[in-house]
């Protein structure tokens, strides 16, 4: 490629880049932290040894929780800020994916098309402003993919660190980057012909499992099977069986409040899907390109081996888990765009123009968050010394640890479906107290009940509360109850 080809190349990816941003950056910090966001900023906050400990019982490893701890120290202390971690990474993504997608595919155009489809992508624009390790891990994966793949071709060993490396960071980040580790595994066991890159390939995976070894070792040391580390393992859920759409849907068009966005959503990956299939002669009598088996065999176990889990035994699987194929199936819509005298370039259009409509939505749409910030921040104009302020579930409480730091701020005990111990309440700066505990201690007493947890037990705490003191006021904010009793004046049943 000439200086001038090269040169219009990367302004296209600089303008895709700077579109992303601004669809990115635009409303980064209107909405709350919720739970697992708050969740990682307390953990965040912990000293590097806490972190590695997994003193916190975090269900995943600890490499975004180190970053984000450097994070901390050189933004604000804004959610914006803190937010824009998880955009850099994103942004990131867009030129790695292009490059990915040119050395898998040997086309500009269709790498060009798949850049832009991260761009656009819902899902992508919501995890971008998610403080989570999802756009992080996303990043390594493809870095590593893309190592691999170089690493086959070059034969240079620069390229096989890359390799080993950014998936070492992967699964530091999240566990189920094992699924496309493996996935490569199983294409270069397909490969197996080329005999040195398929050794290379063994030893530099044996070396990451070798060095990842330590994490697994301070997990199983330290875990409690009812809490934290392992517990969306340990409790049985009621299956879901149209989990597979759902999941496809959400990685390509994230998530909405409009109930005809989601039908378009799940009709278009129902089309797509089943066109594939019928399709599958036709591809494999033109000849599949290598590069392509390798994105399908990533989808394929990154999917399909949480599924099948799932479907044994129903466990506790978000589809936000399996974010990293979503990079894959960009790559996998910009073929589909490509491909002639074949109805996959309309279904692949109509996906394209869904998740342009999902970007347009996602700027309008009401809140999809709790407004757990708006409720703190109402409750400190409101609140006097010496109130107590208790929230009858963790899900508003550790939202609200991380925007106030109150005397007398707690959660109430007793939780039947408890996710996280007394001692990791107190090791990021709460308490938890008995309903006991809390009457003896102030005059006046706010309870906030968030209906996200434990609904049934919740209603329970509250009406107990309503039947003993007197109301003084009762605010609503975003379907989150607001309650002010006096605990010295007790009702008359």
């Amino acid at each position: 490629m000439d200086v001038r080809n090269r040169r219009t190349e990367w302004i296209l990816i600089g303008c895709v880049a700077l579109f992303a941003a601004i669809l990115r950056v635009a409303y980064l910090g209107r909405e709350s932290l919720w739970y697992d966001e708050a969740f990682s900023y307390l953990a965040a906050t912990l000293s590097p040894a806490q972190i590695w400990s997994n003193a916190i019982q975090s269900s995943h490893p600890p490499l975004y929780y180190f970053l984000l701890h450097l994070w901390l120290r050189l933004v604000p202390d804004q959610d914006a800020a803190l937010r824009l971690l998880g955009t850099v990474w994103n942004l990131a993504l867009i030129p790695t994916i292009y490059g990915l997608s040119r050395a898998l595919l040997g086309e500009r155009r269709l790498a060009l098309t798949a850049a832009f489809l991260v761009a656009v992508s819902p899902f992508h624009i919501l995890y971008s402003q998610e403080l989570r390790m999802y756009t992080q891990v996303m990043l390594w994966a493809l870095l590593g993919v893309w190592g691999y793949w170089q690493g086959r071709r070059t034969g240079g060993w620069r390229w096989w660190w890359l390799f080993g490396g950014a998936f070492l960071l992967a699964l530091y980040t999240h566990y189920f980057a094992v699924w496309p580790l493996l996935a490569v595994g199983f294409h270069a066991l397909l490969r197996i012909r080329d005999r040195q890159a398929w050794w290379r390939a063994v030893l530099v995976m044996g070396v990451v499992g070798v060095l990842f070894l330590p994490w697994v070792g301070v997990v199983m040391r330290g875990v409690d099977p009812e809490l934290g580390a392992l517990r969306p393992l340990t409790q049985t859920y009621a299956l879901d069986p149209l989990k597979p759409l759902t999941t496809l849907a959400f990685l390509i068009f994230g998530i909405s409040n409009q109930l005809w966005y989601t039908g378009l959503a799940l009709f278009a990956v129902v089309a797509v899907t089943a066109v594939l299939l019928l399709e599958g002669r036709r591809i494999r009598a033109e000849g599949l390109p290598d590069g392509l088996l390798l994105v399908f065999l990533i989808i394929g176990l990154s999917l399909g081996a949480p599924l099948l889990m799932y479907f044994i035994r129903p466990f506790f699987l978000t589809e936000r888990t399996m974010a990293v194929a979503s990079p894959f199936l960009m790559i996998v819509l910009a073929w589909g765009v490509s491909r002639r005298q074949s109805p996959l370039p309309y279904l692949a259009g109509l996906v394209v123009v869904g998740m342009l409509a999902g970007v347009v939505m996602h700027w309008f749409q009401p809140d999809l968050k709790p407004p757990y910030r708006d409720v703190v921040t109402w409750v400190a104009q409101q609140r006097q010394p010496g109130d107590v302020v208790l929230h009858t579930s963790d899900g508003s409480y550790w939202p609200a640890l991380r925007y106030v730091d109150w005397s007398d701020h707690v959660v109430l005990a007793g939780d039947p479906d408890p996710r996280r111990s007394v001692a990791m309440h107190r090791l990021v700066g709460g308490d938890v107290w008995s309903r006991e505990e809390v009457i003896a201690r102030g005059n006046r007493l706010w309870l906030i009940v968030a209906l996200e947890h434990s609904v049934e037990w919740q209603l329970e705490q509250a009406d107990f509360f309503a039947r003993q003191f007197t109301l003084l006021q009762r605010h609503e904010i975003g379907g989150i109850q607001i309650y002010l009793y006096d605990v010295t004046a007790v009702t008359e049943e």
